[in-house]
């Protein structure tokens, strides 16, 4: 291990189990440190939402700028992720959800 030390705060990325266990062990090259302000459940959160939306965006739907992209549930958790990826990517972004006016400005500011 050489980028981190005992009694850093790091979140991580299983393949093939483990992810619901309070501790594991999982090689340095699938951590990532949790910034100070962000609860270890927001990091462990992090690479599920946002890796199944890069991963449906850029390798299934194959976004490119300047397309349309449709996000339905754009509200939760993958979905708010979806947004913002697709913004990321150059789309043009439409969201679809149900909610308060807080949730739909979140949404706004997001990108949709």
């Amino acid at each position: 291990v050489r980028g981190l030390k005992v009694g850093d705060r790091v979140a991580g990325v299983t393949m093939g189990g483990g992810a619901m266990a309070e501790e594991c062990v999982i090689p340095e090259r699938v951590c990532f440190p949790v910034p100070a302000g962000v609860s270890l459940a927001q990091a462990a959160a992090f690479p599920v939402a946002f890796g199944t939306a890069h991963l449906a965006l850029t390798q299934y739907a194959r976004v490119t700028p300047g397309q349309t992209v449709l996000v339905l549930g754009a509200a939760g958790g993958v979905g708010l992720a979806a947004v913002q990826v697709a913004k990321a990517l150059g789309a043009i972004v439409v969201a679809v959800a149900n909610g308060s006016g807080s949730k739909m400005r979140g949404l706004e500011d997001a990108g949709a």
